[in-house]
């Protein structure tokens, strides 16, 4: 994936009126909301918990528990998506079986996920995989591993959707994949914003970057 893709930065979303944060929250930008002050991360220091290895930063962030999602959501000026706007993304308003549309069923040329064909878990890593790196299985405004990678959390309690690297039946990982997770701090999930127009710089539908550095002042 191109280094652009590690930043934070949000795509607006036809099938919503919103805009989505292009990938789940890595470990860099976390970091980032860390240092500012604002952010906690209370997870695990598993090896399996890519927070504080420094060779995961581009690695979505699990492990975290919803509430340290909304938190870093809030301090970029969004909050976590509610499962029916999640979906809207992810189907394109219904229309679509997986984000990339209909066909073809999931591999490891689409998403990360658990591909005998592949190596098996995180095709072939065992985990997860930097985000962005399967472009074809992009949703239809650009959003990257919707399904795949990481299950991610929601702003209704513990349901999270969208599948993560351990899923191996393509039934689970379909834009309208839903789970009621009672452990939801896992390293199975991770998260990403969204946010309101207005709550942005401007309202343009382009791929708008956010500084998120020690000097960023939304928190």
């Amino acid at each position: 994936a191109d280094d652009d893709v590690f930043e934070l930065s949000w795509l607006y979303s036809a099938p919503t009126g919103l805009e989505f944060t292009r990938s789940e929250v890595t470990v860099d930008q976390f970091i980032d909301c860390v240092n500012a002050g604002v952010c906690v991360y209370n997870g695990s220091s598993s090896s399996e918990c890519n927070y504080g290895d420094s060779s995961r930063g581009t690695h979505p962030l699990n492990c975290a528990a919803p509430a340290e999602g909304a938190d870093f959501c809030a301090w970029v000026g969004g909050r976590l998506p509610t499962p029916d706007e999640w979906y809207a993304e992810a189907s394109d308003n219904g229309t679509r079986i997986y984000p990339w549309g209909d066909s073809p069923q999931p591999s490891c040329d689409y998403c990360v996920m658990n591909d005998s064909g592949a190596g098996g878990s995180g095709c072939g890593q065992g985990g997860t995989n930097p985000v962005c790196s399967k472009p074809l299985g992009n949703s239809v405004s650009g959003l990257c591993d919707m399904v795949g990678n990481l299950w991610e959390a929601t702003s209704s309690g513990n349901i999270i959707r969208g599948g993560g690297y351990g899923v191996a039946d393509p039934a689970n990982l379909q834009a309208s994949t839903s789970h009621n997770d009672a452990s939801p701090r896992s390293v199975d999930n991770g998260f990403r914003c969204v946010r309101d127009l207005d709550a942005g710089d401007d309202d343009d539908t382009g791929d708008d970057d956010d500084d998120t550095g020690d000097d960023d002042d939304t928190g």
